[in-house]
């Protein structure tokens, strides 16, 4: 999955949250990898996006995926499934993640996007730099 399909993903599902909830804002995350240079990431997207079609974007950090999480990925293994196995948990996606249980909880899945949710808000705590702008 390319970057823009995951900020794709991100904003589909930021506008369908603000258009079930009736709120001020939607926020919608999803996660992905990308090759950049022959490696693959594991990277998070996030879109908040207001009632009046204004879009703020933010991104987790990257974490490399190791080769062997690749070759099970390749034979047609979700990352989430990859993890499970690797680390013998279950549902880890919903836990701590591929980012937390590869850094020994020093980064958490929870922490990542929260910094990206924040960089994503950038564009509404001053939204004199972005006239009008509404993102694609």
């Amino acid at each position: 999955m390319s970057d823009e399909e995951s900020i794709r993903g991100a904003r589909n599902r930021a506008v369908r949250a603000l258009e079930a909830l009736g709120a001020d804002y939607g926020v919608g995350l999803e996660g992905g990898l990308q090759e950049t240079g022959g490696i693959w990431f594991d990277c998070g997207w996030i879109v908040v996006t207001d009632s009046k079609g204004h879009q703020g974007t933010g991104a987790t950090i990257k974490l490399v995926v190791p080769e062997a999480m690749l070759k099970m990925i390749r034979e047609g293994m979700e990352l989430g499934d990859v993890i499970d196995t690797i680390f013998e948990r279950q549902n880890s996606k919903q836990a701590e993640g591929h980012f937390g249980l590869m850094t020994g909880n020093a980064l958490t899945r929870a922490s990542c996007y929260s910094d990206g949710v924040v960089a994503a808000l950038a564009r509404f705590v001053h939204p004199h730099l972005f006239p009008e702008s509404k993102e694609k």
